[in-house]
């Protein structure tokens, strides 16, 4: 009887090693079964109702203190709303999401101690649901959500099964409903020592390219009613036909998802040095035929720094420090740059000025190879927040158990250490609080790239982010006459000259083809 135990452990055991030997060997080829019972078995071995777990890190208190404000605040509003969260784990966003309103929450997680700890915590709340169940199998009504939330879900599912969920995705959220995940990108980046690891490190654009495909309807290929899963005329890849659907895409048109921002986080990228943590925030829209994917073609290639050092698209230290002075940036200080291209001026800015640098660029290759050339800078060692003083932070405000205070509100800029984050995104159509009030200290804007007819509104959509009195150097055609736009949106103005041209080529423009305006934002 002994012996006979024995020989069933050791046999589970010996089945173990070998699933995850063969996970291994199959990672490309996407065995389904086996992906979810690797998936199950590591987060059954790393679940035991702490942050340190739900981040594999050591230090989960700390990095859930910055990280999670940020994830929070760039979601946008969800008041009112129907939300699922996906991943919930034990919970760590499940309570700030009912604080910020949320109508109803429905909390999944595969792992039943994680949702036990999470019902724990945050059942109590109004409109909160803890559900234990695999996504790979979730099935939801046709427009019964109207956000959907993740927060690193899809590193675990494979490529086959990521798909799968996005067309899902797509007939839960209703019309105008969205879709927001963070994810893992390039590397691992958590300290937890791990027997293995089963997390599939993709580049971001095999996200672009995954949700880019997904589409719904017309109405012979929307997914199943699952309000009435004995129907019988289920099509393609499980798709039935449904009607009495409240859903207009049921009537014919087809629907996808397009983009509203992509963004490095900026907790990870200054404490842990990972540039890699990637959130995106998708909108439910009516697809058009003449609709065009946002990456160019299936694939590019991205240019090493040195390549652009060398083609004269990256400017010097000293140069970036001329333009540092320019705009009266001081160690910490944050800089957003807008029209940035492949941002050549992030590097050099932040190792000249010791200041964290924010690109935002409409154009998805130009955002992806600026972060691909961050990515693949040697890794630098985690920065923990640490206060000068007992009680104190560098940044001079509370400290609470070794958390600033302005954690909560991004307004803390002391912590980690300075370093550079990238965003596809019109800056125009993004919410106010997608930034805090006063975030940057100063700002570069390529107005000369910017159609005129949006440039009042990319200042007044700037302004409310830029710190009162700071600075906003513009790069404008030669007879471009942004002063009235200006003077109109609170800002002081008058031309400057003496910075390197180097600096101001970062939105693809020629040397001598534009001249800058240094404008100050007024209180």
């Amino acid at each position: 009887y002994v012996g006979g135990i024995s020989f069933c452990i050791c046999g589970q055991v010996a089945e173990k090693r070998l699933r995850r030997q063969v996970f291994t060997v199959k990672m490309t080829i996407q065995d389904d079964v086996n992906e979810r019972a690797v998936q199950k078995e590591f987060w059954e071995e790393h679940t035991d109702g702490k942050l340190q777990s739900m981040f594999l890190d050591s230090q989960g208190p700390v990095l859930d203190a910055y990280d999670r404000p940020e994830v929070i605040r760039l979601l946008g509003d969800v008041k009112g709303k129907r939300v699922v969260e996906l991943g919930a784990g034990i919970g760590r966003f499940t309570g700030d999401l009912a604080a910020a309103g949320a109508a109803s929450i429905l909390a999944v997680d595969f792992i039943e101690g994680n949702t036990q700890e999470n019902h724990k915590a945050n059942g109590h709340l109004p409109g909160v649901k803890c559900l234990t169940a695999d996504v790979t199998e979730l099935q939801l009504p046709p427009g019964s959500v109207d956000i959907v939330f993740s927060n690193w879900l899809l590193m675990y599912l494979n490529d086959r099964e990521v798909q799968d969920l996005a067309n899902r995705m797509l007939s839960w959220v209703g019309e105008d409903g969205c879709v927001f995940l963070r994810e893992s990108c390039f590397r691992q980046s958590g300290d937890r020592q791990r027997n293995f690891n089963p997390s599939h490190y993709r580049h971001p654009r095999e996200y672009f390219r995954i949700f880019e495909a997904a589409r719904l309807g017309p109405a012979k290929n929307v997914p199943a009613d699952v309000s009435s899963p004995d129907k019988e005329n289920v099509g393609p890849a499980g798709n039935a036909q449904q009607s009495g659907s409240s859903d207009s895409t049921a009537a014919g048109a087809e629907s996808r998802f397009e983009l509203e921002f992509c963004r490095s986080l900026e907790a990870y990228a200054r404490i842990k040095g990972n540039p890699g943590q990637v959130c995106w925030r998708w909108k439910r829209v009516c697809a058009t035929p003449n609709h065009a994917c946002m990456l160019n073609g299936t694939s590019y290639t991205v240019p090493r720094e040195e390549e652009l050092q060398a083609a004269g698209r990256v400017c010097s230290r000293e140069e970036a420090q001329v333009l540092g002075e320019c705009l009266a940036l001081q160690p910490g200080d944050r800089v957003l740059e807008v029209g940035c291209g492949v941002a050549p001026l992030s590097g050099p800015l932040n190792a000249s000025c010791q200041v964290h640098y924010h690109g935002m660029d409409s154009s998805v290759t130009d955002i992806l190879t600026a972060l691909e050339i961050v990515a693949a800078r040697p890794k630098l060692a985690a920065t923990l927040p640490t206060p000068d003083v007992p009680d104190s932070c560098a940044c001079g405000m509370v400290t609470k158990s070794g958390i600033c205070t302005g954690a909560a509100d991004g307004t803390c800029k002391t912590f980690g250490r300075p370093a550079c984050t990238f965003e596809v995104a019109d800056v125009t159509s993004l919410p106010e609080q997608h930034h805090p009030h006063n975030y940057f200290k100063a700002a570069v804007l390529h107005a000369a790239s910017q159609p005129v007819s949006t440039w009042a509104k990319t200042l007044s959509s700037i302004k409310p982010w830029l710190h009162p009195g700071g600075r906003l150097l513009l790069t404008v055609g030669s007879e471009d006459p942004y002063l009235h736009e200006l003077q109109e949106a609170g800002y002081t103005a008058q031309p400057v000259d003496g910075i390197p041209a180097k600096a101001l080529l970062s939105a693809g423009g020629e040397q001598g083809s534009v001249r800058t305006i240094l404008a100050i934002r007024q209180d």
